[in-house]
């Protein structure tokens, strides 16, 4: 089956607090299910919905409003 799938890429960074990444990581495992693929995550949606990405966009303005500091989202 044909799927839509959102990457989040972790950042290298120095400018996020100790513990972020985990935190968000947790918070997105209760709202979606993903998986890991090396250190990317994974997140799969039928390919008829297109806002998958403004899904988990949304999902992580929520949880961290400074996520954009520790994950990349693909597709751009």
């Amino acid at each position: 089956m044909p799927r839509n799938v959102v990457t989040l890429v972790p950042r290298v960074v120095a400018f996020a607090r100790p513990g972020t990444r985990a935190r968000v990581e947790a918070a997105l495992g209760e709202r979606f299910r993903y998986r890991r693929a090396d250190d990317r995550i994974e997140i799969d949606f039928p390919k008829s919905r297109s806002d998958a990405k403004q899904a988990v966009i949304a999902a992580l303005d929520g949880i961290e409003p400074g996520w954009r500091r520790v994950f990349r989202v693909y597709p751009r």
